[in-house]
């Protein structure tokens, strides 16, 4: 079993890590999550640094225009590939349909619950 202590400051050096790969990223050095975690292979311990470098990756690639196919980018970061797929996936579902996140406050509607919610 790992020492606590030595979880914690290990996901501060990882969460440090991931906070100066992303600036330089979008300071224009091409994004590399795959290539991060080889670099730094301690940062795979942890899901949520991994899953966030996916997407910071993911959504820079998008808005240069090159975006990845979700699958085949997912299928990188083998470990955490269905959490990957589904960060990516909530994304594309807010992305290309928000009204389905917008609160409705004026009666109940077709397809929306009596909370005033819409889905």
């Amino acid at each position: 079993m790992s020492n606590p202590l030595q979880t914690i400051a290990g996901l501060i050096e990882a969460r440090a890590i991931a906070v100066e790969l992303k600036r330089r990223w979008r300071k224009g050095e091409p994004p590399d999550a795959a290539g991060a975690l080889a670099a730094h292979p301690d940062i795979a311990r942890f899901k949520s640094i991994v899953v966030d470098l996916a997407y910071e990756e993911f959504i820079l690639r998008e808005q240069a225009g090159d975006a990845p196919k979700v699958g085949p980018f997912a299928d990188q970061f083998a470990s955490y590939r269905t959490s990957v797929r589904n960060m990516l996936d909530a994304h594309k579902l807010l992305h290309d349909r928000p009204s389905y996140w917008r609160r409705r406050r004026s009666g109940r509607r077709s397809g929306q619950s009596t909370r005033g919610w819409s889905w």
